[in-house]
């Protein structure tokens, strides 16, 4: 490169010791010019990496926000059932829980009688007066109209049973006034211990088994789920679905026979059967 200055320098009328000052002054331009260009892209590096931390920082902010969003109810403001969900897939493993399937007594007449306006406004009076009543590391999750679920960690059946006490009253002193009178509800709870080796809607279900048999025995009333509940809801899961017949017949994995149901004193055909096998 500086072999070739030099010549097309001479060619130009130039003497050698200004050839070699300008090419050194080009040369530090270039320098000085590149130099610059790194320091930029440095700059401007270091400007994008400060841009992307505030990015990240505003999607983990704005995800924190949306999951709590999602673990809220939207009327009541109670855990969700997907919290349900993770907190007891996220503890089994760890200690027995319990839980208490809530269902307040005839609360459609309250929708049918009032409005679904008053019906939501008890609902919320009844959410909040559980909160208020439950243990440091409990929770109240709404299932879905109005059913809860009230998560008590690290809680024994008979110890829950003294606590659901406690919530039957909560939700008895929950009202809404209308026109002068006080519309209050009471409700009925399932008791259920979630054990490690239950999944939540296993223990769901032996709670919601519980809470059918305690308002079979009337309103107001809290039932454990005993073995003779337990074993209920085991055989009840161990019956296949029709759903899963169909798709074994169609699988070829079963067949079926029907056959006829003969009166031997009466000479005649009665029906008839079928048969899986």
């Amino acid at each position: 490169m500086h072999d070739f200055v030099l010549r097309y320098g001479r060619g130009m009328g130039f003497n050698t010791s200004i050839i070699t000052l300008i090419f050194h002054v080009l040369f530090l331009v270039f320098l000085l010019v590149a130099l610059a260009f790194l320091l930029y892209m440095l700059h401007r590096s270091r400007v994008e990496r400060r841009k992307m931390r505030r990015l990240i920082a505003r999607l983990r902010l704005s995800n924190s926000k949306l999951s709590r969003y999602f673990d809220l109810d939207d009327l009541t403001a109670a855990q969700s059932r997907r919290y349900l969900v993770d907190r007891i897939d996220r503890h089994k493993r760890r200690e027995t829980h319990a839980l208490l399937y809530v269902d307040l007594d005839e609360f459609k007449t309250v929708n049918d009688t009032y409005g679904h306006d008053v019906g939501d406004a008890l609902l919320i009076k009844v959410t909040d007066a559980m909160v208020a009543a439950y243990r440091p590391g409990d929770f109240v999750a709404r299932l879905g109209g109005d059913e809860f679920c009230i998560f008590l960690k690290g809680c024994d059946l008979e110890r829950a049973g003294q606590v659901a006490r406690r919530f039957l009253q909560a939700v008895v002193e929950a009202d809404v006034e209308v026109a002068g009178r006080r519309v209050i509800r009471t409700a009925s709870i399932g008791v259920c211990e979630s054990r490690p080796d239950q999944s939540m809607e296993d223990a769901l279900n032996v709670a919601d088994a519980a809470l059918y048999k305690a308002k079979s025995k009337g309103k107001n009333q809290i039932l454990a789920a005993d073995q003779d509940v337990v074993l209920r809801m085991r055989q009840k899961q161990s019956r296949p679905s029709a759903e899963e017949v169909g798709a074994a017949l169609e699988n070829g994995e079963i067949t079926y026979f029907v056959q006829q149901i003969f009166d031997l004193a009466q000479d005649r055909i009665e029906g008839v059967e079928a048969l899986i096998r």
